[in-house]
This record gives C-alpha cells, structure tokens and sequence, in this order.
C-alpha cells in the first residue's frame, strides 16, 4: 500500500515495499493505473517515494499531519490493501487505538497501535478521527501468545526525511494538520480511501 502525496505525483510508501524491484505499478481505487519509478530511497527508516508516471499534479492526495499528536489510547484507522491484491483491490480500514508512543525499544521514530495491520498494508496511511495522517504503517509484531502490538511510522518523522528526498519533479507537499473535525469511520474512509494506492511490484 501507499498513499498521494498532495498537489504532487508522488506516492509515499515503505521501503520495503519496493525494494530494489524493477516493475512497479500503482492503481487507484477508482481504477486509474500508472507505473512507478522509485524517486526516493531510505532504507534505515523503511521509508521511499514512488513517482507515478503521467499523473500530473492536482489538488487531490493526502497531507502529512507533523503537526498533529501523537497520543495514547486515541482512536485510529489503517487503510490499505491487506495481502495485496490476492485478497481484494479495493482498499478498505481497520480501527484500534494508540496503545504506546514509541516503537520496539522505545524507538521515539515510531508508535504502537493495536489496529490490525497485516502484510499488504505496509506504506498505507494510520489516520487519527480527523482524518489527519499521523503515521505510516509499517509492521505487527507477530509470536506466539503476543496480539495486537502493531507499528507506525510517526508523521513527524516522515516528514523529517521527506525535507531531504532529492526528487526530479516539483516537490511541494504542505507538510502540517489537515483541517476538519472529528468525523465517524465512515467518513473518514470516504474521505482518505480514494488516494489511498495499491502497490504491485515484480
């Protein structure tokens, strides 16, 4: 999974997720297809930019919330594609809460959160009730007798090394809180799904 960065063509997604994978095609909910090329890399942080080739830039896509905290025992949402397209290729949400701050070992990049995320949801956007994109999902933490421990990459953090992505097309993401109040599951999905993208890669 990944998701639109605004007014850009470039989709924001783990590193993981592409790699050094040579074909990578990127649809949207709406059907829209477009092929990837990896415009920005960062492995230490499982964090790259794919640029979506012959997307011109328009008002649509999600914003990266820094701004907007972080807090235990808020409600959010995960929205990508679990198992990929092997299961459905449409997106859809699971909800849980924060449940920690830091990640594995205290790591203050990151944030636990008892939504279940699964393979394919890699890259996807955690959204808070706001419908604002405080995290990246990364991974689950997944042993025996261990449930619902769960990883996000935090906003901030994101946006720390998205300052550095050194990319050919214009990059002008308004890094900072999307506007709007609380609003029910539902219309947050409304509102995030459609630029919320499917990653397949060979």
């Amino acid at each position: 999974s990944g998701f639109l960065l605004r007014n850009t063509n470039l989709v924001l997604t783990n590193y993981h997720v592409v790699a050094d994978r040579s074909q990578i095609t990127l649809v949207f909910p709406n059907g829209e297809e477009y092929q990837g090329r990896v415009a920005f890399r960062d492995r230490s942080n499982d964090l790259a930019l794919i640029e979506a080739r012959g997307l011109t830039g328009t008002a649509r896509g999600l914003v990266v919330a820094v701004n907007a905290p972080v807090k235990v025992g808020e409600t959010v949402h995960a929205v990508g594609y679990p198992l990929g397209a092997g299961l459905s290729r449409r997106p859809s949400m699971v909800s849980g809460a924060v449940s920690s701050t830091v990640g594995l070992d205290d790591d203050i990049a990151r944030f636990r959160t008892t939504a279940p995320i699964n393979p394919g949801n890699s890259g996807g956007p955690i959204v808070n009730a706001r419908g604002q994109v405080i995290g990246i999902a990364v991974a689950g933490l997944v042993r025996q007798g261990v449930e619902a421990i769960r990883f996000g990459i935090k906003a901030s953090t994101a946006a720390l090394i998205l300052q550095q992505a050194q990319v050919t097309t214009a990059f002008d993401i308004g890094v900072g809180p999307a506007e709007g109040a609380p609003g029910s599951p539902e219309q947050v999905f409304e509102r995030i799904s459609p630029h919320v993208v499917l990653i397949e890669t060979k």
